[in-house]
């Protein structure tokens, strides 16, 4: 289905906004979510996650929508009014950041009241788009921040595979990083703390 064949069925009540993410990986972003208060979220798409996080975190925290929104073939995304209307209700500061993750990684540290507790990777999950958004992002998270990486861990109820860049790049690169503490994996979902 296209993504404008989509805002309509969305826009007359036919769609709901959709998730990548499996029920067992939203319960536990939500479980490492609550009571944060800087959260950033790379790659919104519906802004499904992304409206759950602004409602389970601290609520005078900042959460941080990155997303480029990708123009499509008539100039613009479907995607997006999808999302702004996802987060339209949330409780907490929203901040859209619309670019890639590494472009948004020096505006956030600008824009953020306090450092980075919880980010969300779910943007490029080629080998080459983790890594840029790793080695723009993965310096300046402080220790104690939750790190969560989607599509990250083969699964049989998720699309990822050992030939995924983010499964390779996870196995290879994240994994053996001493400053990286696994602590779950659900899923295609792995989850860690920056110590």
């Amino acid at each position: 289905m296209s993504g404008i064949s989509y805002l309509v069925q969305w826009a007359i009540g036919l769609k709901k906004a959709f998730t990548g993410t499996t029920v067992a990986e939203r319960t536990t972003l939500y479980k490492h979510v609550g009571g944060k208060r800087a959260v950033v979220e790379i790659g919104v798409y519906h802004g499904v996650n992304t409206r759950e996080f602004g409602n389970r975190m601290a609520k005078d925290g900042q959460l941080f929508a990155v997303d480029p929104f990708f123009k499509g073939r008539f100039g613009f995304n479907p995607f997006k009014p999808i999302a702004r209307a996802e987060l339209k209700n949330v409780p907490v500061d929203v901040i859209w950041v619309e670019k890639v993750g590494p472009e948004a990684a020096p505006i956030i540290t600008k824009q953020s009241k306090r450092p980075t507790d919880f980010i969300f990777f779910d943007g490029d999950h080629s080998w080459e788009g983790i890594e840029s958004d790793w080695l723009a992002w993965g310096p300046i998270l402080k220790p104690g921040c939750i790190v969560a990486f989607h599509d990250s861990i083969e699964s049989p109820n998720q699309a990822a595979d050992a030939h995924t860049g983010s499964v390779r790049y996870l196995k290879e690169v994240i994994l053996p990083d001493p400053h990286m503490k696994l602590l779950e994996t659900t899923d295609s979902l792995a989850v860690f703390e920056r110590v």
